[in-house]
C-alpha cells in the first residue's frame, strides 16, 4: 500500500510530499515503521514526471524502468530497512535533498544519496552547472579537504600513540592506508545546496571494519564568498 503522509509547501506552487510504503519483507502496521520516498509536486504533470521518474530511476538503479511508482519501489526495496529523505533548498527554481538508506544483513550499511533538480524544466542538475569548477574553486575545495583529512589523521595518530584503548594497530594501520587513498583521489560531483551555502559532498568511505575511524569532512562554501564563480541565483 502506498500511503502520502505529509506535504511540504515550500512556496510558489512546488511542494514534496512523503510517500510511505512498507518493507518487502514485512507487512508495516505503524507509518514510523515504513520506508519514505519524496515525490516532488510542481503544478505541471510533465515536469512532475521528468523529475520524479528520473529520481526514482537513480535511487533504484532503473529496477524496474516500465512499473509505477509504486510497483518500483516496493520490488526495489527487499533488504532495505529505513529510509527518509530531507530538503536543504527549495528556491529561485532549483530544490536540494538527500535520501539516506540503510539495509542490514549480516552488518548494516548506509548510504547518503544527493540530488538537485530545476523545477522549472525538471532538468536533474550537476554540480558545473552549478558553478564555474574548472576555475580556482576546485583547488579551493581539494585544499580544505586536505587539510582537514590532514588534522584528523594527526589526531588518530596522536590516539594511536597514547594507546587509547579498542584502538588496536591493525585497524590503525589500515585506517592511515585509507586516507593515503582518499586524499589520492576526489571527484567534485556531489553537492548540496544549503539555505546560505554550497555544500560539497566527500563520498570516500571506510571499509565496515573501520567506519568508526572515517574523518567527517565538512566542506561549506557561503554563496557570498563564491559568487563570482556561481553559474545561478542562489
Amino acid at each position: 500500500m502506498f500511503i502520502v503522509v505529509g506535504s511540504n509547501v515550500f512556496g510558489q506552487s512546488v511542494s514534496v510530499e512523503t510517500y510511505a510504503f512498507p518493507k518487502k519483507e514485512e507487512k508495516a502496521s505503524m507509518i514510523s515503521e515504513m520506508l519514505k520516498f519524496p515525490v516532488i509536486k510542481t503544478g505541471n504533470p510533465q515536469i512532475e514526471e521528468l523529475i520524479n521518474r528520473d529520481l526514482l530511476n537513480r535511487v533504484t538503479a532503473e529496477e524496474s524502468p516500465g512499473l509505477s511508482i509504486e510497483q518500483t519501489l516496493f520490488e526495489w526495496s527487499e533488504g532495505i530497512d529505513y529510509m527518509s529523505f530531507n530538503v536543504t533548498y527549495l528556491k529561485n527554481n532549483l530544490i536540494s535533498f538527500n535520501i539516506f538508506i540503510e539495509g542490514c544483513g549480516a552488518y548494516c550499511s548506509s548510504r547518503i544519496d544527493y540530488f538537485t533538480y530545476d523545477t522549472d524544466t525538471g532538468r536533474f542538475i550537476t554540480i558545473d552547472q552549478i558553478i564555474d569548477i574548472s576555475t580556482k574553486f576546485k583547488a579551493q575545495v581539494v585544499a580544505e579537504r586536505n587539510k582537514q583529512y590532514e588534522m584528523q589523521k594527526k589526531q588518530l595518530v596522536k590516539r594511536f600513540k597514547s594507546k587509547e584503548p579498542y584502538l588496536q594497530e591493525d585497524s590503525f594501520r589500515m585506517a592511515i592506508n585509507c586516507f593515503k587513498n582518499c586524499t589520492a583521489s576526489f571527484d567534485l560531483e556531489s553537492f548540496s545546496l544549503r539555505e546560505d551555502s554550497l555544500e560539497i559532498i566527500d563520498d570516500c568511505s571506510f571499509p565496515h571494519a573501520i567506519r568508526s575511524l572515517q574523518p567527517d569532512i565538512q566542506l561549506h562554501f557561503k554563496y557570498e564568498n563564491i559568487k563570482e564563480v556561481l553559474k545561478v541565483k542562489l
